[in-house]
């Protein structure tokens, strides 16, 4: 039964990677032939039109994995327990409310498994790829 959940777990998290590389590359995509990559100036331009392509995805994807990683460690659960409290208020049943303190609501989300890396570890070749470019380009 280990077994299949350690399946579970890779296959959940080659579908994540896999995803957020599909978005990077319709970026990149987008990027490239709204700067006219089909018909570049010369190849220095076509160089710079790679780089931004590359490096804009690859940034979007790495902010967004330093998002998820700050917000899975804990740095907005005071804010997302005040708007759960102020929801509360307006409840008709304030009495049955699910987290009566700060620290309840901590401990119900001690116990939860986060992916954190997918999107950092996904913005990498984006970002490496387009320094390797910016090389020729500087050249």
């Amino acid at each position: 039964m280990e077994n299949n959940k350690d399946k579970k777990d890779i296959r959940g998290s080659l579908i994540r990677i896999a995803v957020a590389f599909a978005i990077g590359i319709a970026f990149f995509l987008v990027i490239i032939f709204s700067k006219g990559i089909i018909n570049p100036e010369s190849q220095k331009d076509m160089y710079k039109i790679l780089v931004d392509g590359l490096f804009v995805p690859g940034i979007v994807l790495l902010g967004a994995g330093l998002l998820v990683f700050v917000t899975d460690g804990g740095a907005f659960d005071m804010l997302a327990y005040g708007i759960i409290k102020l929801i509360d208020v307006f409840r008709k049943d304030y009495e049955n409310r699910k987290y009566k303190t700060f620290y309840d609501y901590k401990a119900s989300k001690e116990g939860e498994h986060h992916h954190r890396w997918y999107l950092i570890l996904t913005s990498l070749p984006f970002i490496v790829v387009s320094l390797i470019l910016l090389i020729p380009y500087y050249n």
